[in-house]
């Protein structure tokens, strides 16, 4: 995946963000809590549990303009993968939010 920052287009960007919580970071949330906040905050959608390297991901979205995939790791850690979009140009970009889910791999330290 190619990713370009463009500060000179207007409006809203297209993103994509990876994020780590894990509970010893003061702003983590619990898994649950953070896709109660989803629905209600951004009136989001509960799109289930779907398959992400191996794992049960949940899904949130907000049709037309974002969504958010939660991979736990432990009980006290996840990822999330947030996807969002103008509108008009969020059906094109979708696709490479799809890519970067299914490609995906995760490697566990040997200890």
């Amino acid at each position: 995946m190619y990713l370009t920052l463009d500060d000179g287009s207007p409006g809203k960007p297209v993103t994509i963000t990876v994020t780590k919580y894990e509970q010893r970071q003061p702003t983590y949330q619990e898994l649950d809590s953070a896709i109660a906040r989803d629905i209600e905050w951004q009136r989001a959608q509960d799109g289930g549990v779907i398959p992400v390297a191996g794992l049960k991901a949940r899904l949130t979205y907000v049709p037309g303009d974002a969504r958010t995939v939660y991979l736990p790791l432990s009980q006290d850690s996840y990822y999330s993968f947030v996807y969002s979009a103008p509108a008009e140009t969020y059906d094109s970009y979708l696709p490479t939010f799809q890519h970067l889910l299914k490609s995906l791999r995760l490697y566990r330290e040997r200890r």
